[in-house]
């Protein structure tokens, strides 16, 4: 989140931030609300008298949480937009597609394979059943592993870089003999920032550079 709210700063957008509890280091005009995503009044408060709520949350890496929250989260996200007449951005990652034999493409269906996966094909439905019901306008930018400024916990940080700068071999917690696409943050920034005042609807993957190499 930090690098699509300093790049909607930068551009003179009006911008709140919604979250538990105050980041450092946010821009001089950058206003802040204290936000519980799980309470619905709460989401309503935070989401007030905006034209657009790009959602960059996250929850911990657990499918028992996300089973949980995400749905909750999701619900009240897109009450909250349809009520301000708000579009809707989703910052999202590729899980929903479940284990592929082929390179991902928007156009996949979505999986029922897996928990964590099925958790994110589940919360996709309820976004694109808001957009063609009418509630909300809304959008999704899909995204691989990130990496970048300020992204310590990424796979390519935590396994790769840090252990570099220590002297460490890298390790990769997938096989390296498959090309894996990485998404570089600020240009995922970049896309959900044009995405905030676009009339698409629908997923739209965030492609990084061309892997000319698995190794």
């Amino acid at each position: 989140g930090r690098e699509i709210v300093k790049l909607l700063a930068e551009r003179g957008d009006k911008v709140r931030v919604a979250q538990r509890s105050q980041p450092r280091g946010l821009p001089p005009a950058v206003e802040f609300a204290p936000t519980d995503v799980l309470n619905p009044e709460s989401v309503l408060h935070a989401c007030a008298g905006s034209e657009a709520v790009i959602c960059c949350i996250g929850f911990p890496y657990d499918s028992r949480i996300w089973r949980k929250v995400w749905p909750t989260a999701m619900v009240n996200l897109l009450a909250a937009c349809e009520k301000a007449k708000a579009r809707f951005i989703f910052a999202d990652n590729l899980y929903m597609y479940g284990p592929q034999t082929a390179p991902l493409t928007e156009e996949m269906p979505l999986t029922d394979f897996g928990r964590k996966p099925r958790v994110r094909a589940d919360i996709t439905r309820l976004w694109q059943d808001a957009h063609a019901q009418g509630r909300v306008q809304a959008v999704a930018v899909r995204g691989s592993d990130f990496y970048g400024p300020d992204v310590p916990t990424s796979v390519l940080s935590a396994y790769g870089v840090k252990n570099l700068l220590a002297g460490k071999p890298a390790i990769m917690p997938y096989p390296v003999i498959f090309p894996h696409d990485i998404t570089y943050v600020p240009d995922f920034a970049r896309a959900l920032a044009r995405h905030s005042s676009s009339s698409a609807a629908r997923p739209w993957q965030s492609r990084g550079a061309t892997c000319r190499s698995a190794t």
